[in-house]
């Protein structure tokens, strides 16, 4: 997976889910774990895990750590930007 991919993922994931931050924690999932195989179940519960610990969005620090598990720091800097980016759009639309 690029990370011009990887920011896709995010973006469309962030995108079509409404409803709060834990909508998108199951859709992640499904995209990273199920279609994807890139983490296994284990790996996205910690992430889940640790992201539920962090202050903030747990929408948004999901694909921080998702993009960080994967990608590294770029990774963790997209997922964030892709997360955020189609709220911020909507909002100013």
């Amino acid at each position: 997976m690029t990370l011009w991919q990887f920011f896709l993922a995010i973006f469309k994931i962030s995108s079509i889910t409404f409803g709060g931050g834990y909508t998108i924690v199951p859709v992640i999932r499904e995209e990273f774990v199920c279609k994807r195989d890139l983490l296994d179940d284990e790996e996205m519960y910690d992430l889940i895990a640790l992201a539920q610990s962090a202050p903030g969005p747990i929408a948004v620090s999901t694909a921080l750590l998702t993009g960080y598990k994967l990608k590294g720091r770029t990774g963790a800097i997209l997922g964030v930007t892709a997360a955020i980016l189609p709220p911020l759009i909507i909002i100013s639309v």
